[in-house]
């Protein structure tokens, strides 16, 4: 049929075997293939307008279909469970694109980038039949192919067209292998065909002014010019009723009147555009009804709840603000994170490796946390729930709702603690805490939904246990404080044993000591006289040669002093004098008086020698350093018989007859002799008149 006219045609139906004569009048040149599906009866005309692209009867039926309804089906998530522009990279060897072809995705121009898709898809030697046997396998929305069947079983009542940004070459193979395309009365897509190479090319379906939709089209024009053209002919529809999914069918819902409807599916972007547009004064005045029967209503399975929540987790309250590389990631495109991008998370990476069931999953989720991209490659966390700011109203209220549990085994899991806790009330987050080696504590923090359900939770009767273990359950800021407390007390009992301690090593040090005293009884010999030019070089020259020196308690200008010998002090005078020729021992020819000291009055004499030379080691012990004893080996020694001496813990040593001065002492560690003195007497370091004030030394 090339020229207008009126044309007899015969039409045979299969089941009947009826022949049918009916009478076609073609209004205008007719350059296109058009299958009709209306039922006409013998006898009746069919009118088809050819430019206006769409079937009407004639004036004696246009008053029945004045009172039709028209239901405007988008195709890709709404009567297909998927994208099909997504569906066909199935057909690709890898079943998957190159990154140099993702990348080259421009927004608002998708229907470009399919096309270089499919030339790549052809350039693979993929013939058009196996994708067209891959494009059929694509399922159809649950509960679709049934409303297909009621509206092509109604059809005196209902007019169905579909508006979709896909191609008209997918959705013919795909309502074909459905069985649908009788249900359906006219596709408006971008064209796509298959060329002499064999591969499919597609085009834009229309140019338009909207900056809203993509460049290619515009549903809203597409849905006004079709009313538009049915009202010419004097076909109105008293009711409209839109099905859709994304961002694009927002556009011609606005278009509708206060009697039509909108059906925008259940979890897509549609739905939340409708419900944020509905506080703005130029919002659409349809009726709203989410999609019933849809696979978003069905069960979730548990693979798929775990993904929802393990990536509801990384975009959450309690994650997202302290993921450095999350973080970055979101600034670069808007907030969106591309589905390659997270499938390398290792808790995602273990779950699935498959993006769509990332993307099932998050559609099934009804917490609306994240959008999903209408190329499905890109997942974000939703604008209409933004990140809560970190006030300390904030911080208290997570405070008062969390809660610490102790007495899991070290080598439980986090899923194995998820799924007891979650017949337990909501759980917004766990922290497993760990030990300095990264090792399970057997401990966690948990936040709750709010402070009332963590107060709920402590109480219950079943968090008591977990596998046999006794479990400790506490609101998180009881346990902090019960944990300063037990610090404060830890600190308080360090301190006593510490004091204790301490105590005993002095008490081990006074025993000690008064060991040492009763070794040395006898050994003190006491002188005193005119003494204004004795040094105590002159008494080591008097007894050197009949006894050791081991201290020497005078100051110069003294007129008393002791000596310690190492030895029985009666016997070193009796020598000395034996060798003075038996009369009175003199020093420098000045008389001395000697007395070998006994009892009580030896004991202080030799308590206040001990602590004369703890004061000598720690004042010496104190002054090392710089220079001092190069050239003569470690610590500047000058003579090794010092290993001899007594060597003496800490500072002043304190006994029982003491008077008692705190308990804040320290002990000292012992350090080397200035100056060593051999059992001759002789002084191997300065002379006497470079001494300290107080002579004393071994």
């Amino acid at each position: 049929m090339e020229d207008t006219g009126t044309y007899a045609c015969v039409v045979v139906t299969d089941e009947t075997e009826i022949y049918t004569i009916v009478k076609i009048n073609v209004t205008e040149g007719l350059s296109y293939e058009k299958s009709i599906s209306e039922t006409v009866h013998i006898g009746q005309d069919l009118s088809i307008d050819v430019n206006k692209t769409v079937p009407y009867l004639s004036s004696s039926e246009s008053v029945e279909m004045k009172k039709k309804t028209l239901v405007v089906f988008d195709f890709d998530h709404t009567l297909v469970d998927n994208n099909s522009d997504m569906w066909v990279i199935q057909c690709t060897p890898e079943q998957s694109l190159p990154a140099w072809l993702e990348n080259s995705y421009q927004r608002g121009r998708w229907t470009e980038y399919m096309g270089r898709v499919f030339t790549y898809i052809g350039e693979q030697s993929i013939r058009p039949d196996a994708v067209r046997e891959v494009m059929q396998t694509i399922p159809f929305t649950d509960g679709m192919i049934e409303l297909l069947k009621f509206i092509y079983q109604n059809k005196s009542h209902i007019d169905c067209i579909i508006v979709s940004d896909s191609n008209t070459l997918f959705i013919d193979w795909i309502l074909e292998a459905g069985g649908m395309k009788c249900a359906v009365d006219i596709v408006f897509s971008n064209p796509a065909s298959v060329n002499q190479r064999g591969y499919i090319e597609v085009g834009g379906f229309h140019s338009h002014s909207c900056e809203r939709c993509p460049v290619n089209m515009c549903k809203q024009k597409v849905l006004t010019d079709f009313r538009a053209r049915q009202a010419d002919v004097g076909v109105h529809y008293h009711t409209v009723c839109y099905v859709g999914d994304g961002s694009n069918d927002f556009c011609p819902i606005k278009a509708l009147n206060e009697g039509d409807i909108a059906m925008p599916r259940k979890g897509y972007s549609l739905e939340k555009l409708l419900a944020k547009s509905r506080s703005e004064s130029n919002a659409p005045k349809v009726q709203i009804f989410r999609h019933e029967r849809m696979a978003e209503e069905q069960e979730m399975s548990p693979l798929e709840k775990k993904v929802a929540e393990q990536i509801e987790y990384y975009f959450g309250d309690h994650n997202l603000p302290r993921d450095r590389f999350l973080k970055e990631q979101i600034q670069l495109d808007d907030g969106w994170v591309t589905l390659e991008t997270m499938l390398k998370f290792n808790r995602l990476k273990n779950l699935t490796s498959d993006a769509a069931v990332i993307v099932e999953s998050l559609r099934k989720s009804k917490t609306g946390l994240l959008e999903i991209s209408e190329d499905q490659t890109k997942i974000r966390r939703s604008l209409s729930k933004p990140l809560p700011e970190y006030t300390d109203e904030y911080k208290d209220a997570l405070k008062h709702k969390s809660i610490y549990m102790k007495g899991f085994p070290l080598d439980t899991t986090l899923d194995e603690i998820k799924d007891w806790l979650a017949d337990k009330g909501h759980v917004e987050n766990i922290q497993m805490r760990k030990g300095p080696q990264k090792t399970f504590k057997g401990s966690i923090f948990a936040v709750l939904e709010s402070d009332e359900a963590a107060k709920t939770f402590v109480a219950r009767d079943d968090v008591k246990q977990f596998k046999g273990n006794d479990m400790i359950v506490l609101i998180k800021d009881d346990y902090f404080a019960k944990k300063a407390e037990e610090r404060k007390q830890g600190r308080a009992d360090a301190k006593a044993k510490a004091k204790s301690e301490k105590e005993e090593k002095q008490k081990q040090a006074e025993k000690e000591e008064m060991k040492s005293l009763d070794e040395q009884r006898g050994c003190v010999l006491k002188f005193s006289g005119e003494l204004d030019h004795v040094s105590r070089e002159d008494f080591h020259q008097i007894f050197a040669e009949h006894a050791q020196i081991k201290w020497i308690d005078f100051t110069r200008g003294a007129k008393e002093g002791t000596i310690l010998f190492r030895s029985d002090a009666k016997e070193a005078l009796q020598k000395a004098q034996e060798a003075a020729g038996g009369s009175e021992l003199k020093i420098k020819d000045k008389d001395v008086q000697w007395e070998v000291l006994e009892g009580d009055v030896e004991l202080e004499v030799l308590k206040k020698i001990l602590e004369s030379q703890q004061e000598s080691l720690n004042k010496r012990k104190g002054g090392r350093g710089g220079h001092r004893g190069r050239g003569r080996g470690r610590g500047g020694r000058r003579d090794r018989g010092g290993r001899e001496q007594t060597r003496f813990q800490g500072k002043k040593t304190k006994f029982d007859s003491d008077e008692e001065e705190g308990d804040d002492a320290e002990d000292a560690e012992p350090a080397a002799k200035k100056r060593t003195l051999e059992s001759n007497g002789k002084d191997a370091g300065t002379p006497a008149t470079k001494q300290a004030k107080v002579e004393n030394g071994s």
